[in-house]
């Protein structure tokens, strides 16, 4: 598979197959250790499209349409995936690490509380070191040369690690926190479980497919006569009929739906 940028237009019905095989490797390592490469890199080489989808994890990626795997930075470091928006200038880098059940935090000693592990931590620094470079990078003939914009591209970091089947309630916690409110030279490094990105997935396909947003886009294409709360109703209960006629989605899905439709009010 390419280390280099290569175009892509996802295939959302691919991606729904995809997903379901993710699943059922997920399924399969529910009581083992979960591979980063000979598990996980190998999976999303063989499934690009929803590899690719990974990238609208990220809120402010637009519409994918680049992908690598093994992304070279020019030296020591490489990201196990890249997906990008040319067209918008915005990057995300993706570090698999395994699913084991000491992958995010272990116990040292006799201390009560679990310290994040050596696994975790790895990971990381590797995405920080990435940030690094890619600050370096935009500087640079070659750097432009390979990301466009000038040089004046955005990123962010993404990194997958353990599951969540093996965190306690405080862990989740300390591992929410350190995601939210963590931010290294004004980026973002988001870090979730093989669970957590699943569910991200299947959020993603379940709301973002073109047909959805084009039936939103088709019945309220003006408000005009509608005040602005009173649109925003309406849009919200069709988005939600729309996720349910049009891609049979489940009732969780439906609330989730309408749980983000309020925070985005």
């Amino acid at each position: 598979m390419a280390k280099e940028f290569l175009s892509i237009e996802v295939d959302f019905g691919r991606c729904r197959t995809d997903l379901i095989e993710f699943k059922s490797l997920l399924d399969h390592f529910r009581f083992g250790t979960l591979n980063e490469r000979e598990s996980v890199l190998k999976f999303f080489q063989g499934h690009p499209h929803l590899g690719a989808l990974i990238g609208n994890v990220d809120r402010n990626m637009g519409h994918v349409d680049r992908i690598a795997f093994e992304f070279d930075f020019f030296g020591d470091y490489a990201a196990d995936l890249a997906v990008g928006d040319s067209r918008k200038g915005h990057y995300c880098f993706v570090e698999f690490e395994n699913a084991a059940p000491d992958s995010i935090f272990k116990k040292v000693g006799r201390k009560a509380s679990l310290e994040w592990s050596n696994r975790f931590e790895h990971g990381y620094s590797q995405i920080i070191d990435w940030f690094w470079k890619l600050h370096d990078l935009a500087r640079t003939e070659a750097g432009r040369a390979r990301f466009g914009h000038g040089g004046a591209f955005n990123y962010s970091g993404l990194l997958v690690i353990g599951r969540s089947d093996g965190l306690a309630e405080l862990e989740r916690q300390r591992l929410e926190w350190r995601r939210n409110k963590v931010v290294v030279d004004s980026k973002v490094i988001r870090c979730v479980t093989f669970d957590e990105l699943y569910e991200d997935l299947r959020f993603q396909l379940e709301r973002y497919t073109p047909a959805a947003r084009a039936n939103s886009r088709k019945r309220f294409a003006s408000p005009t006569g509608l005040g602005r709360r009173r649109f925003k109703k309406i849009l919200k209960k069709s988005r939600s009929q729309s996720v349910a006629e049009d891609h049979q989605a489940a009732p969780e899905v439906i609330a989730e739906t309408e749980a983000v439709e309020h925070r985005e009010e």
